[in-house]
């Protein structure tokens, strides 16, 4: 890849119209609790779960915690 020639500038400027923007705009959704009780209650965010299973069975008796 030759940066010279492949690289593309981004055109949009601050303040132009979001229907000419190249970029995704999505509305902020604030996370509401910071660890999950499972991966489905995490959906559509990268929060922190808790693992329930694995910990257990490997004897471990801490909270094991993931990162989605």
């Amino acid at each position: 890849m030759d940066p010279a020639v492949d690289t593309i500038k981004c055109t949009y400027k601050l303040g132009d119209s979001l229907d000419k923007s190249p970029h995704i705009h999505e509305p902020f959704r604030p996370i509401q609790k910071k660890i999950f009780d499972d991966v489905l209650d995490a959906i559509g965010n990268t929060p922190m779960v808790k693992i329930n299973k694995v910990g257990v069975d490997q004897g471990i008796e801490c909270e094991l915690l993931a990162k989605c």
